[in-house]
């Protein structure tokens, strides 16, 4: 079970790190070419997967 867990805490790890870094490359855009719903959409997928990999480390330590 925690090899289980620490393999799904990598993996969001790696979809945070990569979601991260591309809402970065769209935010460095001048002002008038950022797709701003992109950006929001992106940080709220980042929000939703650390969420998840809290939730999932809280509910395998009980």
């Amino acid at each position: 079970m925690a090899v289980f867990a620490l393999l799904f805490h990598l993996v969001c790890l790696i979809i945070v790190l990569i979601a991260g870094f591309k809402a970065l490359k769209e935010f460095r855009k001048p002002m008038n070419q950022r797709n701003q719903r992109k950006i929001d959409s992106i940080l709220v997928l980042v929000l939703v997967v650390a969420l998840i990999a809290i939730l999932s480390s809280v509910f395998t330590d009980i």
